[in-house]
């Protein structure tokens, strides 16, 4: 079994790598470090309070940060996980894009993004789900529009809830 696409669909969110922790204890450590200054600095415990306060905010807030870039992005179908894997297979199929699926998760399913301007290649996972169908790269730097490229996570999310929203509009015509 793959523990980690286990943790992707169990949480909906990659799971934090060895540099992410890393990262956050850095911040952290940092953080802390200039609380202890500024306490000592100010010695009153008005001051060492809302120092505190403000420090568990700075905290909360990389964390939710560097978290945010890890959660998938979830496209509403209405559809069930069957359904849902037939719309990114025609949906990759119309934009020309070769994913490979999952041998142990029929509903995961990656695409490859290369980068023509560097050697890097973008991984783009699909997951279809019930209702839902969940996007996310491991591209953790933003879209690509900056550099003039294409944002693929948003072409291919937003071709997905189209699909879906054309689909359910066929269906209630019907």
């Amino acid at each position: 079994m793959n523990q980690r696409i286990d943790y992707i669909i169990k949480h909906e969110r990659f799971p934090f790598s060895v540099m992410e922790y890393i990262v956050m204890g850095i911040i952290a450590l940092s953080v802390l470090a200039i609380c202890t200054v500024a306490i000592l600095h100010y010695k009153t415990i008005t001051a060492g309070i809302i120092i505190l306060v403000v420090a568990a905010i700075l905290l909360g807030v990389a964390y939710a940060g560097i978290g945010s870039t890890m959660k998938f992005n979830q496209i509403q179908t209405q559809y069930n996980q069957l359904e849902n894997e037939k719309i990114i297979q025609l949906c990759l199929a119309h934009l020309n894009i070769k994913a490979y699926r999952d041998n142990e998760y029929s509903n995961v399913f990656v695409c490859f993004i290369h980068n023509s301007r560097s050697d890097n290649r973008q991984e783009i996972y699909l997951i279809a789900k019930d209702d839902k169908v969940l996007i996310n790269s491991n591209n953790n730097k933003g879209t690509d529009e900056g550099e003039g490229q294409i944002d693929f996570v948003e072409k291919i999310g937003l071709s997905i809830y189209i699909t879906a929203r054309d689909l359910k509009k066929r269906q209630w015509q019907a």
